[in-house]
């Protein structure tokens, strides 16, 4: 029912530092988590005694109790950027990592806490009888709260939660007329009525449709 990966400290600053090449916003700093009804990620942040669990942590054990393990070989690529970032994330200071790490934790709570009211304010937009949410409504937000309702909405579907996406999916919800589709990774964004739209996984829609 569960999947635990090896995921590590070295792993949570490699994501946030890929993630703020590519442009993320601040959810981008802490976007490596636990998913509790799914994917356990035992070693992202600190062990109970305070000290946070690094690769290097994790290849000593190994090596101290013989157990063998399987090093992909793409892992020795400069092809990809995880690895590029790798190479130069090796030769800084544990101290200093271990603070940017402590810097990403605090953002994870912020993240959170802006999650439970992204949540209050979908419950208040959500219409009573479907999944539909209020057009109206939801325009009369503020453009920092909407970027962050339609990212709930679109990381709840699909996979594709890059600023970009999220700004096209903005852009359409004040747009795009009534039966109009836009397709992102993962979900669709329909225009319902001229007051509602929905959020749905991707399928074919035979709707008119916005790539």
């Amino acid at each position: 029912d569960h999947l635990i990966t090896a995921h590590h400290s070295d792993d949570v600053i490699e994501t946030a530092l890929i993630n703020l090449t590519r442009g993320t916003g601040p959810r981008g700093l802490s976007s490596l988590r636990h998913h509790p009804n799914g994917i356990w990620r035992p070693y992202l942040f600190r062990l109970t005694n305070g000290i946070f669990v690094h690769k290097d942590d994790l290849l000593n054990y190994a090596k101290s109790h013989n157990l063998k393990w399987h090093e992909d070989s793409t892992n020795q690529s400069n092809k990809y950027l995880r690895n590029r970032i790798r190479s130069k994330l090796s030769s800084a200071p544990k101290a200093d990592q271990d603070k940017l790490l402590s810097l990403i934790i605090s953002q994870e709570k912020n993240t959170m806490d802006v999650d439970l009211i992204s949540e209050q304010i979908l419950k208040y937009l959500r219409e009573d009888t479907s999944e539909s949410y209020r057009r109206d409504l939801f325009l009369n937000l503020t453009e920092d709260v909407q970027k962050q309702i339609l990212h709930k909405l679109i990381s709840q579907h699909g996979y594709d939660v890059s600023r970009q996406s999220v700004e096209r999916a903005l852009e359409f919800v004040k747009q795009a007329t009534t039966k109009k589709v836009l397709q992102l990774k993962g979900c669709d964004i329909i225009i319902s009525t001229k007051n509602s739209f929905t959020v749905e996984p991707a399928r074919q829609n035979k709707l008119q449709t916005r790539a």
